[in-house]
């Protein structure tokens, strides 16, 4: 007879993004905080100044929607704060954490419901599934993944 072992799961990573609105509001420390508290590692982190060209590529199943302008106007008004988190059922437990998209309707505690003011002002994104994860970690913090030619100072897509 051989003895089984109990598999330990292993962390998985995903992707979040705290939005202009926490960054204005200074909620950046208690959002990581949360997160380490709940067995979370900060794999990395960055802040970056977002343009519309990143945004209309980041969100490119929203763009077209009506409610898209506003939400690439407010993703665009300030600083976000991008982390690739590790942990056990990382795409789950973050999105429990970050709580339902509408701040109204997040429950008690949620990063939505502490730190956000309503829509689009809703204090974080969370990666919704392991290959959304990995796509938007490596957009955000490759800098080569995307970048508009604006951001180089280009015109028209040529160097200038």
């Amino acid at each position: 007879m051989t003895e089984q072992s109990n598999p330990i799961p292993a962390p998985s990573r995903t992707f979040m993004m705290i939005k202009p609105d926490a960054v204005r509001g200074r909620s950046i420390g208690a959002i990581i905080a949360t997160l380490e508290n709940h067995g979370f590692e900060v794999v990395r982190i960055r802040d970056r100044q977002l343009t519309p060209a990143f945004v209309d590529h980041f969100y490119a199943e929203h763009v077209g929607k009506p409610y898209y302008p506003p939400h690439q106007a407010f993703m665009v008004s300030g600083l976000v704060v991008g982390l690739e988190l590790r942990g056990e059922n990382a795409i789950g437990r973050l999105r429990g954490l970050a709580g339902a998209s509408d701040r109204a309707k997040a429950l008690q505690g949620t990063f939505r419901q502490r730190f956000g003011r309503g829509m689009p002002e809703n204090a974080v994104h969370s990666s919704d599934s392991s290959e959304a994860a990995l796509r938007e970690a490596q957009l955000f913090f490759d800098t080569f993944a995307y970048r508009d030619p604006r951001e180089f100072g280009a015109d028209e897509g040529t160097c200038g």
